[in-house]
């Protein structure tokens, strides 16, 4: 494994930590769109992760769980993204 491997891995798992919301609801989405695509995000796209993880739990429940849409074009993307991962059969 590369050294950018590895460093890669390990901020996946800390965003992956950082997912943990309080709510499994919400945890099990975003874990399942992180296995399902962190690998082949971009750079930006990681930060609006890494940024949409850092919201209040109660607005991430509106949006992941309520179909409210963010304001924020990046976010509310990131968020239609999240509600489109297929679920593991």
């Amino acid at each position: 494994m590369t050294d950018l491997a590895k460093a890669s891995d390990v901020e996946k798992k800390r965003l992956l930590w950082r997912c943990r919301q309080g709510t499994l609801e919400l945890e099990l989405l975003l874990y399942r769109f992180i296995d399902a695509h962190y690998a082949s995000l971009s750079e930006q796209d990681t930060q609006t992760l890494q940024a949409l993880v850092e919201y209040d739990q109660n607005l991430l429940s509106e949006w992941l769980l309520n179909g409210k849409e963010p304001e924020n074009k990046k976010i509310r993307e990131l968020v239609k993204a999240i509600l489109n991962t297929k679920k593991p059969l």
